[in-house]
């Protein structure tokens, strides 16, 4: 259970911007097939909640958007200490029986490029393989939902098409195929509270492009950083993937301190954005205490894909 304790110090620290950048196209994939994509799958993750949030607004981070956009695939590949800290966000993708990414084709993208999605909605996921079992049985029987850290999606990624991570040359196609492109799907719910919360913040104008994260930051003159807790004994400025989870630390906050609650505000921006701030030098010292948490509803999910038989 998270406790919220006492107020320590506010940072100057710039916030991170999100910007209406997109990645490849949106919407539902079409003429799934079995392919040999990556298809090494990271253990599930486990749920890193924080304990014990320690209210202290620190180094304001900006939720200066609207959420429109219903996929990213653009998250950078961030250096590797950045990337352990999304070890514990599960995501879902479809695979065949051999554990490699089912993929799809659009006529939204260039020359047919196959497409793998990772879905952070077990029940997008789900909803997409009973539409395949529908549509393309042949696939459809053995297809199940592969369950994966969103650190491990993201280095698979940039192995297959290092255009969506860091320059670094990846491993090539086999001759005569194309490079998949790959995609991340935020849950619809997110996208609409983050929509919501943009509206209330008289944000309405503008977009949050990819997945959206919610965080609690101070709104009035003199408390205008970033709320963190304490955990494992150091201090920690959570982003949550559920905006649940974040209400429930503004209602412990309500609790505890509610002069200070008065001027916190639910606030959103998107993952990109945080994760281009951490690798920024000069927010270094502020962005260290970065620390992602997970929907816990997601990471139950992905437990039981691990523990239980795939459903035929």
């Amino acid at each position: 259970m998270l406790l919220v304790t006492l107020v320590t110090s506010c940072s100057s620290a710039q916030p991170p911007q999100s910007t209406g950048e997109g990645g490849p196209p949106t919407g539902s994939p079409a003429s799934p097939q079995a392919t040999q994509a990556p298809s090494s799958a990271a253990s599930a993750p486990a749920s890193p909640a924080p304990d014990a949030p320690k209210s202290s607004p620190s180094s304001p981070a900006s939720g200066s958007s609207s959420a429109s956009a219903t996929s990213s695939a653009q998250l950078p590949l961030a250096q590797d200490q950045v990337l352990q800290r999304l070890d514990g966000i599960p995501v879902f993708t479809l695979a065949n029986a051999k554990g490699a990414p089912i993929t799809a084709s659009s006529p939204q993208v260039a020359q047919g490029a196959p497409i793998v999605t990772f879905f952070l909605s077990y029940q997008e996921a789900q909803q997409l393989l009973t539409q395949l079992r529908s549509q393309n049985p042949s696939v459809g029987r053995e297809a199940k939902i592969m369950p994966l850290s969103l650190s491990r999606a993201l280095q698979l990624a940039h192995q297959q098409n290092p255009a969506q991570g860091s320059a670094s040359p990846g491993a090539a196609p086999p001759s005569g195929q194309q490079r998949p492109i790959f995609q991340f799907r935020p849950n619809p719910e997110s996208l609409q509270a983050a929509t919501k919360i943009q509206q209330a913040n008289g944000q309405s104008g503008q977009s949050i492009s990819g997945v959206p994260v919610f965080f609690l930051k101070g709104a009035s003159q003199n408390q205008q950083g970033l709320v963190t807790i304490s955990r494992d004994g150091k201090s920690a400025i959570p982003f949550f993937f559920d905006q649940q989870d974040a209400k429930k630390l503004l209602d412990q906050l309500q609790q505890k301190q509610p002069d200070l609650a008065k001027s916190t505000r639910l606030e959103v921006t998107s993952l990109t954005q945080v994760l281009s701030s951490e690798l920024d030098p000069a927010t270094k010292a502020t962005t260290q205490q970065f620390t992602f948490v997970p929907s816990r509803a997601e990471v139950e999910s992905a437990q039981s894909l691990k523990t239980s038989k795939p459903a035929s």
